[in-house]
């Protein structure tokens, strides 16, 4: 298991699931007692659709989070080798 973020009140998952009509692409864990607010896809996209700003301020955290992502995999990779690549 790899932690992936942290997240904390007011924060969102599970948009990649329902933009990409694909299945999770990861598994949640609540560290304390969580209040949740479930959306399905039909109201999702009723919702970006009535409030274009929900949109904006969703693809600036996705952005923000595949930043993070992208850092945080240069980092693993500067630091491990690669088979195949090591100078004898």
């Amino acid at each position: 298991e790899i932690l992936v973020a942290t997240l904390g009140q007011n924060d969102f998952l599970g948009e990649i699931a329902l933009l990409c009509d694909s299945a999770r692409t990861a598994h949640v864990q609540a560290q304390g007692p969580v209040v949740t607010l479930r959306i399905d896809r039909e109201l999702f996209f009723q919702l970006i659709t009535e409030f274009p700003l929900i949109g904006v301020e969703l693809l600036r955290e996705m952005a923000q989070r595949l930043e993070r992502t992208t850092r945080k995999l240069g980092q693993v990779m500067a630091t491990t080798p690669v088979p195949g690549n090591q100078e004898d």
